[in-house]
């Protein structure tokens, strides 16, 4: 009974390694965003447009990674690495392609 047991439990461990490597491999490269954009000087972030009559949302530091989501005009609506969004202006941040 005890060598049944044993076997489970090693049955057990073997499942759960193969799905948590299978988790890990869904995860390409090609499937996550690309944060290919960078903040080129500190910058505010409105998360309701650039024109929102209140204070900026946050502040993005020098060096901060996004994703741009859409960019037209003046400014770009972009996403950062903790998955913060909103907007801000084109002129404060560069795209650097597959960082």
């Amino acid at each position: 009974m005890v060598h049944g047991i044993l076997f489970s439990a090693k049955l057990v461990l073997v499942a759960l390694a193969a799905l948590s490597l299978s988790s890990c491999a869904s995860a390409r490269q090609g499937d996550a965003p690309q944060f290919d954009a960078i903040v080129m000087d500190r910058t505010p972030l409105y998360a309701q447009g650039p024109e929102q009559t209140t204070p900026p949302d946050a502040y993005l530091e020098t060096g901060a990674r996004l994703r741009i989501i859409a960019g037209g005009g003046d400014h770009a609506y972009v996403e950062t690495v903790s998955g913060q969004t909103g907007f801000v202006e084109r002129s404060k941040i560069r795209e650097q392609g597959g960082l």
